[in-house]
């Protein structure tokens, strides 16, 4: 059954972007500043007690990736890192040009490809560089 999104908003009576708890976005947004003047901690708490939640959450608002496809790269990596398979992933690594995911990485495998600009040619350079002076 969906929602009626037509029923007008309890606070300003608008027909627009009607939510659950029965306000319109505009309206919805007022009341959401006002509950968090009221209860400043109240996000900070929920997330130091729902951190597997947190990051699906950031996980689909920033790269559009359900908790089953996360999962499901999660386990065809074996819960290791991409590029050094030592390291337990915690970064969802995505091209910032394309948006597309290409895996999941450590933190430091993740900095080094953000540092490197994402740039192929830079890490040669680099792998180059460690294998001439560690000779």
């Amino acid at each position: 059954m969906s929602k009626d999104l037509t029923k007008p908003c309890v606070k300003c009576g608008a027909v627009d972007r009607y939510k659950g708890n029965g306000a319109c976005r505009p309206c919805n947004l007022v009341m959401l500043a006002n509950f968090r003047t009221t209860k400043p901690d109240y996000d900070k708490q929920w997330q130091a007690n729902n951190p597997e939640r947190k990051l699906a959450i950031n996980r689909k608002s920033r790269y559009g990736l359900e908790q089953e496809q996360y999962e499901q790269m999660f386990l065809n990596q074996n819960g290791k890192c991409a590029i050094c398979r030592e390291n337990v992933v915690r970064d969802v690594d995505h091209c910032h040009a394309t948006g597309k995911i290409r895996g999941l990485l450590c933190q430091t495998c993740n900095l080094m490809i953000g540092y490197s600009k994402d740039n192929p040619e830079v890490l040669r350079l680099g792998a180059e560089y460690l294998e001439e002076k560690d000779k």
